[in-house]
């Protein structure tokens, strides 16, 4: 009963008329079967919630409910709307209410999760969390075994793939990414001295292309779109400075956009993806890059199986 006043000032003031209205309340609690009492000693009690699920009670329900409407809310007003609603999703509160109201459906395919190895996985979290060197072992893609010492940097998630940013003795300004799902050992060097890269900083080395999700090089680029994706190009901007120009109808594209956007593999798939929905103008070489991933493509489905 102490506890429960300390806990609950606003509420329950501390003075004799208090724990008496503590009192009430609690029994009341017990009496809806809510909350569940157990003697300790003849004057005090111990005090649990009887369910187990804290979805099912209708105060937090409705207070996480005010409480999503108010994030979003904000989330709007600064452009943030679809980064906040995976979060959410993923938090805390996804128990009360996301999975009956929300989804996220991607416009790409979603490959199932990669399988890793817990023992791995926890050899990498512990040389990075706990400033460690690795004594790791994998495959590289070649198929060749190979390992070695790696001291840890960061870890980034370069779409369904985790990858361990990571330097060797041998190189110790060189930052590399290692696959953990090729990892087949992962041992932390307890007591070994870590190298840590001066001035590294994650994000910039993101900004940089590292990871291949930055923005890299910046590349004036001005296509041609139809259908869906000019659809989607006139809600969702390419960049802050985009600027759609309607085609004339007998090019059989609906409109020219033009744009600054970071040079990345992930400009490249992306207009990959789009197939016969987009046509790259400008630059001249992002636009023979494009051509030629589509002539490998037609000398594939070109020939009989």
């Amino acid at each position: 009963m102490p506890r429960l006043l300390r806990a609950l000032p606003e509420d329950y003031g501390g003075d004799g008329a208090s724990k008496r209205m503590l009192q009430r309340d609690l029994q009341a609690l017990r009496d809806c079967g809510d909350v569940e009492s157990m003697e300790l000693t003849p004057h005090q009690f111990h005090y649990r919630r009887a369910r187990s699920e804290l979805a099912d009670d209708p105060t937090i329900l409705d207070h996480e409910r005010r409480h999503l409407r108010m994030r979003l809310k904000d989330a709007v007003q600064e452009n943030r709307f679809s980064e906040t609603l995976l979060q959410e999703l993923n938090g805390p509160a996804a128990e009360y209410i996301h999975p009956h109201v929300f989804r996220v459906i991607p416009d790409h395919l979603q490959l199932n999760e990669v399988r890793l190895s817990s023992e791995v996985m926890d050899g990498v979290l512990t040389g990075l969390l706990e400033r460690q060197p690795v004594a790791a072992r994998y495959t590289k893609r070649s198929g060749e075994v190979s390992g070695g010492v790696l001291h840890p940097q960061a870890l980034i998630q370069r779409g369904p793939l985790p990858y361990l940013l990571a330097v060797k003795p041998t190189e110790p300004s060189l930052i590399k990414h290692f696959p953990v799902h090729r990892m087949h050992r992962a041992t932390p060097l307890m007591g070994h001295p870590i190298i840590d890269v001066e001035g590294f900083d994650l994000q910039a080395h993101i900004d940089e292309g590292g990871g291949d999700f930055g923005t890299g090089e910046q590349v004036s680029v001005k296509i041609r779109v139809r259908g869906y994706v000019a659809d989607i190009l006139e809600a969702c901007p390419l960049a802050a400075d985009q600027h759609i120009q309607r085609a004339g109808s007998e090019t059989g594209f609906n409109a020219v956009v033009s744009a600054t956007v970071p040079s990345t593999g992930n400009l490249l798939r992306w207009m990959l993806a789009a197939g016969a929905n987009l046509e790259v103008l400008a630059p001249l070489e992002l636009r023979e890059r494009v051509a030629a991933q589509a002539n490998q493509c037609c000398a594939i489905y070109g020939s009989n199986p």
